[in-house]
């Protein structure tokens, strides 16, 4: 009997996993996957990580996939006083914030904190932070900081990519 289990729960595990959508150590959302990174980098370093992975900067551009962030890092408490990069930047026009992956403006979603984005023309970046339980856009430096981190440019990232539909999702 017990044999019998056993082999029932392998064989549902490995079902599970085999059409798995998206790769071990990614999240699913609506569709997409989503990937908390380990390490902190500045942006480009981030985005360039992302793309080695098949994906870009996570678009933050529903208030239903905020929450859903909202919800995983809340639970990674070690994460609570660091920021994580999102693809969005105001690079080449001052003020005119946009996804990286489309190109679109930002908008009509967004979660700006309080005095956000600053228009200071070295904080080109977006980046999600916590004020007490609720996590805020604000705009960093891309770059990190050759001497020090006083204002940032080294953050975690969360990375972005479509769900795959050929149960080839496992791999990678």
């Amino acid at each position: 009997m017990a044999t019998g289990v056993l082999t029932g729960f392998v064989l549902v595990y490995c079902v599970v996993f085999a059409f798995a959508a998206c790769p071990i150590d990614w999240s699913e959302f609506q569709g997409e996957c989503l990937h908390f990174s380990r390490a902190s980098r500045g942006w480009i370093d981030a985005a360039r990580d992302c793309r080695s992975k098949g994906g870009y900067l996570m678009t933050d551009d529903s208030e239903d996939k905020h929450n859903f962030v909202t919800q995983i890092l809340s639970v990674l408490h070690e994460f609570r006083e660091s920021g994580f990069w999102v693809g969005a930047e105001d690079n080449v026009f001052e003020g005119q914030w946009r996804w990286l992956e489309t190109g679109t403006a930002l908008g009509p979603y967004t979660k700006w904190a309080s005095g956000y984005p600053t228009r200071n023309e070295t904080t080109n970046c977006l980046v999600m932070k916590f004020e007490g339980t609720t996590l805020f856009w604000m705009d960093d430096n891309c770059v990190p900081w050759a001497h020090g981190k006083e204002r940032g440019g080294n953050h975690f990232y969360i990375c972005e990519k479509p769900e795959s539909t050929d149960g080839t999702g496992v791999i990678g």
